[in-house]
């Protein structure tokens, strides 16, 4: 679906407030709030918006982020993403380039469930090595695409 410039304005305001009424964007982009209505019920319906509450993980003691590189065995990849996507603690899995075809993303309480985890992955067949490494600060993490 190719989006126009209100389009990408409706996304852009919820991206910034998911909560902002359809009334204070009309406002925002000088249109009708029927129009915003429609669009944003357009956009929702063809799977391009989805809006959703994002909670900070640290405010509710997940405390200990980590990125897991996994170098697996090719013919096992679809297995071994469905099983990790299982993973309630897990938040992001990508096919990357490199060394390591899949990335995860974790956000756990502590760092023994870090090395838990490790275990955990280690379990899977077709998995031959886990590189780990720990975020300590998060300096940008945005959620805006346009």
């Amino acid at each position: 679906m190719i989006l126009d410039e209100l389009d990408k304005g409706l996304v852009v305001c919820l991206s910034h407030d998911g909560r902002m009424s359809f009334k204070d964007i009309a406002e925002e982009l000088e249109v009708t709030e029927k129009t915003i209505r429609m669009r944003y019920k357009k956009l929702v319906d063809a799977g391009v918006l989805k809006v959703v509450g994002i909670v900070d993980p640290v405010s509710v003691g997940v405390k200990v982020a980590a990125i897991f590189q996994l170098d697996v065995e090719p013919n096992h990849l679809q297995e071994i993403v469905a099983v990790i996507k299982e993973y309630k603690e897990v938040r992001y899995i990508t096919l990357t380039s490199g060394e390591y075809p899949l990335m995860i993303q974790t956000n756990l309480p502590n760092q023994e469930d870090i090395r838990q985890m490790v275990y955990k992955l280690y379990e899977i067949k077709g998995i031959r090595k886990v590189n780990t490494t720990y975020q300590f600060d998060i300096f940008k993490n945005t959620h805006d695409i346009l």
